[in-house]
Formats: structure tokens, sequence, C-alpha cells
């Protein structure tokens, strides 16, 4: 994917039966097929734990793991020798119930479980063979097993020390409600919350504008600026917490209707000024743009992505490049695309790489100017190959352009 982020979750589809699959391959990690509980019975009889690899099908790094690690002898002899390994799609079957008990929230997951359906670690995103090998050994170790510290601190434990490691812990492995719970325990054992320390901590474990350390920090902002680095470090967390929360707070759901659209984006505003009101435009603004994108509405995101962006001077070159490219795959209008092309020129002019220059030349392009289109055509593949990437779609656009 060029342009836009995005992550999360996974589990086995039943099937009845035992089988192991070829996705891996013969010299890889060896998947089951099976029911959850059929795979959990086998992980109990032969004393092991069960490898979940936790995926969607839209997850680049998922496909990559796929690809790249999964098949290789290594990875087979460590995973076929020490667990019972399933690969699930956390969005199909069982899935759907095995990523909201285990709480995933990023992709890919990789979650390790007892025959009893525990949860003994957890291990978040792609990494090469030694070192996946390396984060998923400390699923044998009780000493490192993140499932360890989570039935400590269940128990009872309330321990400064264990309470700031462990909440780090759950922010590494993506346990964001964890996380948070465990933060907000660790900062009740504190007398003084301005100590460094603690400010790093609440600037990393403020997770919602309605957590009272949000409004701590924005009535201490001159200390947090200071320990985050400057005013612009700060003001993107503050924005990040404001925006990310909107959506629970607001209670957006995924099949959210155009004609629903115009009421949350009120309201959006509104928990805005309340919040955060020093950054309530931006922030209104670049929530009307993600309603109107979820209800297809692509007239009205035009027309607000085009205000947003006249008035926005912030923006970085990954940003422009990520909007002027949504125009291009959804947009049709002319003046519109016309506008996405000045974006993505400025992206370019401010930092000249693959993806921005494939934005312009497929502007181009759609815009009917071929001349132009082969001219940064011909520079994304360059840069492209340069650095190491696909430019096989770059190179298709070309060939259409020149005929």
């Amino acid at each position: 994917m060029k342009k836009l982020p995005l992550t999360l979750i996974v589990l086995l589809v039943a099937s009845s039966g035992f089988a192991q699959t070829e996705t891996a391959g013969a010299a890889g990690i060896q998947f089951e097929t099976g029911t959850w509980a059929e795979i959990l019975a086998k992980a109990k009889q032969q004393n092991k734990y069960v490898f979940v690899d936790a995926f969607t099908t839209w997850c680049g790094p998922c496909k990559w793991m796929d690809k790249n690690v999964f098949p290789t002898a290594e990875a087979g002899e460590f995973f076929n020798k020490n667990f019972v390994n399933a690969k699930i799609d956390m969005e199909k079957g069982e899935g759907l119930d095995i990523a909201k008990k285990y709480s995933v929230q990023a992709y890919p997951t990789y979650l390790y479980v007892d025959g009893d359906g525990n949860l003994v670690h957890r291990v978040v995103g792609s990494m090469e063979t030694p070192k996946f090998i390396a984060a998923s050994a400390n699923a044998l170790d009780p000493t490192k097993q993140y499932g360890t510290l989570l039935r400590k601190f269940d128990s009872g434990e309330r321990d400064p020390e264990f309470l700031y490691n462990a909440a780090y812990a759950a922010q590494s492995a993506y346990d964001n409600k964890k996380a948070q719970e465990i933060g907000a325990a660790y900062l009740k054992t504190q007398t003084n919350l301005l100590e460094e320390k603690n400010v790093k901590f609440i600037s990393q474990f403020t997770g919602s504008a309605t957590d009272p350390n949000f409004e701590f920090m924005r009535k201490n902002a001159a200390v947090f600026e200071a320990s985050m680095g400057g005013k612009e470090q700060y003001n993107t967390r503050m924005y990040q917490v404001a925006f990310q929360s909107s959506y629970s707070e607001l209670g957006v759901k995924r099949d959210l209707t155009k004609e629903q659209a115009p009421e949350y984006i009120t309201r959006a505003k509104d928990y805005f000024k309340r919040v955060l009101p020093e950054q309530e435009s931006k922030l209104s603004g670049n929530f009307a743009m993600n309603i109107y994108r979820m209800t297809k509405d692509w007239d009205n995101f035009a027309k607000t992505a085009i205000a947003y962006y006249d008035n926005n001077t912030t923006a970085t070159s990954m940003e422009l490049n990520s909007i002027a490219w949504t125009f291009y795959e959804s947009i049709d209008n002319p003046e519109y695309l016309r506008k996405a092309l000045g974006w993505g020129l400025q992206s370019v002019k401010m930092s000249e790489e693959y993806a921005n220059t494939d934005t312009v030349a497929s502007l181009y392009s759609k815009l009917g100017d071929k001349k132009n289109a082969k001219v940064y055509a011909e520079k994304a593949i360059a840069l492209g190959k340069a650095a190491g990437e696909d430019v096989s779609s770059t190179e298709k656009l070309l060939k259409e352009v020149v005929q």
C-alpha cells in the first residue's frame, strides 16, 4: 500500500478433523487446521503452548511474514518443536471471538496460549526470522512471559517498579486497554506527578481526552513541552490523543450512513472545543474528512479536504501525498484532481520519493496529461528501483501513457 497508514487480529476458521496446512511449506512452520477447541486439546495432550498467527487478509506485514519468515527452515525447526501452530483470520469464524478475548489490536499479533486457553505471551509486528524466533522464545521463559506479568497484576501486585515495567510491557504488546489500567495503577502510587520519570510516563499512557491526566497535561503544558522535545511534539501528542479518543467517546460505528454523518461531525466539533480548543479547527476538519471517507461521500470529502489543506501550512510531505493519492483513487472531478496534483507536487518538492512521484504521475494520467505523466512515471521508476521497491504498477502506467 503506497499512501495510507493502517492496523489488527486473527484466529482459526473451524473445519472438522486435524490436518496440517501446506501454507509455510515442508521446511517451514506447519500450521494445524481444526477448531480452536481441538487445537487447544492437542496442545494440552502434547504439553505444548499454542502459537497463533493472528492475521487479517488485508494486512501487508502479515503477508510479508507468511512469505519471508514462516517458510524458513529455522522458523520451522523452532516452532514445530516447541508449539502447536495455528493461523487464524481475526475477521472470520472463531477468529472474531479470539480477537476479542485476547484483545488483539494490531496486526500481525502473535499469541502464545496454554492448553487451557490462558494467554502466556504476546508479540506484535513483522520482523526477520532470527528476531522473531528470539521474541517467541520468551514465551517459553516464565520470567519473560507477558501473561505472567498480567496474572501478577490481576492477583494484586502493586509494587511501583513492577507496575511501571508492566505498563510498558503491555504497551509493547499492543494491549492498550491493559496498558491504561496498569498505568493508572502506577500513577496512584506516585506523590510527585511532575517528576521527569512520571511526566514521560503520563505523556505515553494518557490514551483519552477524557482521562484526568489529559487535562493535567494541558495545565502543565510547559513542563510536558520541555520533556517531549518542544511545543510541536507536545501539540502532536495532544492532537493524537484527542483525535483517537473521539471515535469511542462519540460512539462512531463502522456502518455509519451518509444521513448520520452531519450529526457526528457537529458533535465532534463540540467535543474538540471542550477537550482541546486550541486545536479544534484542525481536529474537526480531519474528523469530518474521515467520516465522509467512511460513508463514501466523496463530494463532501473533497470539499472538506480542500478547505482543510488550503488553510494547513504544516502538512508533511507524507500527509500531502496520502491525501493526493486518496483523491486519485476516489475522485473524478477534474477541478478537485488538479487540487490533488498541487498537493502531490508540493509533496515531491518537500521530499522526492518513489511513492509521491508515482502519485503525481498517476494524477497527470487521470487528468489526461500524458506528457507529464510519462516524465513523472519515469522518475518514479528510477527512484523506486534505487530504493529496491516494487515499481510494477508504475511500469504498467508508463506503458499506458506512451501508447
